[in-house]
């Protein structure tokens, strides 16, 4: 399992209709790819969450749709790199926020 940051995204459906969403920051940008990068406010950090980089990527596909992935990330592999970046930052974010809360 490996942490990455969750985000609060706000879509635009339809000219009266705003759907709050929390998604991993790299499932923000498949998000983006359906309904328009205008239409998908990233809104709020909401934390983090443990997700299962081996599997996430079917879990995208089938979610989303697999053409839809594969546009972005092309493969799993191009996937699971993204994710532990996001890690990585999310550890650093981590460290920074338990080094301040000590001083």
């Amino acid at each position: 399992m490996t942490t990455v940051a969750l985000l609060k995204v706000l879509v635009r459906d339809s000219a009266t209709s705003i759907i709050p969403v929390s998604v991993p920051e790299y499932e923000a940008e498949v998000v983006k790819s359906i309904f328009g990068e205008e239409n998908v406010n990233e809104y709020e950090d909401r934390g983090s969450i443990e997700v299962d980089h081996d599997v996430e990527y079917d879990r995208l596909c089938n979610k989303y749709g697999v053409e839809v992935v594969k546009d972005i990330y092309r493969s799993s592999s191009n996937l699971v790199s993204v994710i532990l970046d996001s890690a990585q930052k999310e550890q650093k974010k981590a460290k920074k926020t338990t080094s301040t809360e000590e001083v």
